[in-house]
């Protein structure tokens, strides 16, 4: 795992290549979530958590360790455990701008797909049954 100077040097680096906001680096694998903050919640004892952070950082994305970030624009959960599902949906209802809820597939699917794909496929579906 990178260590935190790696992770500011490569995010630095990343800001200059886009100092101008042109789009020339927007059809690369590694650019694909440059504009998105993420948080992540999925249960630990799971090797996903881990998995969907490395794989959303790879794709220029950032990863917030709180939910109380109003930077926040994506929340990503495992579709196997929504247990969380209703917490997480009271405590941003309140937000101006509510982060997209979407399951770990929706960050596989995009990268595999090589663009963006509607968070509406990946939104997660709780049942109280």
């Amino acid at each position: 795992m990178p260590s935190t100077s790696d992770r500011a040097f490569v995010a630095q680096f990343v800001s200059d290549l886009d100092h101008d906001g042109s789009s020339e680096f927007d059809g690369l694998p590694g650019w694909l979530f440059k504009n998105f903050v993420c948080y992540i919640d999925i249960p630990e004892p799971s090797a996903s958590p881990l998995l969907a952070e490395s794989l959303f950082e790879f794709a220029g994305g950032k990863i917030s360790k709180g939910l109380s970030s109003l930077e926040i624009t994506h929340i990503v959960v495992s579709p196997g455990d929504l247990s969380r599902l209703r917490a997480i949906r009271e405590s941003i209802q309140w937000r101006q701008k509510i982060p997209r809820v979407v399951t770990t597939d929706w960050v596989e699917e995009s990268l595999k797909a090589q663009t963006l794909l509607d968070e509406e496929r990946f939104a997660p579906v709780w049942n109280q049954d």
